[in-house]
């Protein structure tokens, strides 16, 4: 067992040294293979910690290094390799954080963690803002000419720039995912307003538009509700107008993220702000609703946009249960469950919503009882969860599917 942990200190020695490297091809190979050689670390956590805290250090300052804005050539090789790494690392620390076994050694010390995470979101914030900017400029361009123009070189632009909004959204999240409400100042200083705007206007990029949904979703669902009430008042609107029928895009194969990201974004506001939800439950119930009844999701190619959906649905129908009318909503359950679960292609949706379904189970939930409900129940929690361990996390298998199993019996 010390041998591999021996050759991933020597790996990772030899790849942090390469990412500083004066040739941007080697820089490139280094971080890509950064976060293998950091799982082959994974059996010595305080090893583990200090080289992710070592990536992180290299990539903040990379991206802090220069004043003003970064140079394209530099800011490119941010976005396509830097932090695409950095989102990797910290993803495969977020799905042992979530499971209940990322050692506290693994994490940055939180001596160091307030300051190290302001570099990352400024330098984050500084990444985006040329792409921001420009995005700007393009609508205030747009708004001036007449209704019937078109700008064709939009198209290209974006293809410019999803990278980048890519990038900055997966390092967000997964730092969310780990270190939670921690991250909430340094997300409001540097990212908060100029993506509050991509969500406020109603004809921002399709990429923008993405990355906006889920970077606010992440912060609403990771951060300490208490703070993060004006992200989901934001939110909720711009996730309503990216999938009706009024959005700058019609939903096909090729925006399907649209729908990932706004049913995503919703049922995390129904969940953290059931209080703000309510209060427009009528609206984004029957939005939600409408994404699932979409036939593209039937097919694979929307079939994590499905999973997202379902699993958003069942957490509005059993948090607003007594709103909606206990047998409308049981109605709505059975058909939910006997439709589309289990859910089989987005991991988090995935865990979410079977661990979700569990608690029910347990809590006695009033759905629960009644008898469509409850034979579906069945299926999925006797039939189908005991012999398919890839559909919920190792924690609720540990914790609740036998409490679940013993009630269903």
């Amino acid at each position: 067992a010390s041998a591999p942990a021996a050759w991933g200190k020597e790996w990772t020695a030899v790849a942090l040294d390469s990412c500083s490297s004066e040739f941007s091809i080697v820089r490139s190979a280094a971080f890509e293979a950064l976060p293998g050689c950091l799982t082959a670390l994974a059996s010595s956590p305080e090893q583990q910690g200090q080289a992710t805290t070592a990536a992180l250090e290299l990539v903040a300052s990379f991206l802090s290094s220069s004043e003003g804005q970064l140079p394209h050539s530099t800011a490119t090789v941010a976005a396509e390799h830097m932090l695409p790494a950095i989102a990797q690392i910290v993803a495969d620390q977020a799905k042992r954080q979530r499971e209940g076994m990322l050692p506290e050694e693994c994490k940055v010390p939180s001596a160091q963690r307030a300051a190290l995470l302001e570099k990352l979101f400024v330098g984050m914030g500084k990444l985006i803002l040329p792409v921001l900017t420009r995005e700007f400029e393009r609508l205030a361009t747009r708004e001036q000419q007449d209704d019937e123009w078109e700008d064709l070189s939009d198209d290209d632009q974006e293809e410019d720039t999803s990278s980048f909004y890519d990038a900055v959204m997966q390092c967000s999240g997964n730092l969310f995912k780990v270190y939670g409400s921690d991250c909430l100042p340094h997300f409001d200083a540097h990212l908060r307003l100029p993506y509050g705007a991509l969500l406020a206007h109603d004809q921002s990029s399709y990429y923008g538009k993405v990355a906006a949904l889920c970077l606010y979703a992440d912060a609403i669902n990771y951060g300490d509700p208490a703070a993060t009430l004006e992200c989901s008042k934001v939110l909720v609107p711009a996730a309503l107008l990216a999938v009706s029928p009024q959005a700058e895009w019609a939903i096909d194969e090729e925006h399907m993220l649209a729908i990932s990201a706004s049913t995503y974004g919703l049922g995390v506001v129904a969940q953290r702000h059931p209080e703000l939800f309510g209060s427009q439950l009528q609206g984004t119930l029957e939005a939600l609703e409408r994404c699932i009844a979409n036939p593209l999701l039937r097919c694979q190619s929307g079939r994590a946009a499905a999973d997202g959906t379902a699993c958003s649905l069942l957490k509005v129908y059993a948090g607003f249960c007594m709103t909606l009318g206990i047998d409308a909503a049981s109605a709505k359950v059975a058909t939910l469950l006997e439709a589309w679960f289990p859910l089989v292609e987005d991991e988090q949706e995935i865990y979410d919503a079977h661990e979700l379904l569990l608690q029910m189970v347990i809590q006695d939930h009033p759905l629960s009882s009644n008898p469509a409900v409850r034979q579906q129940l069945r299926r999925l929690v006797l039939d189908i969860l005991p012999g398919r361990p890839e559909l919920i996390g190792e924690r609720a298998r540990r914790e609740l599917l036998q409490a679940a199993i013993d009630k269903l019996r």
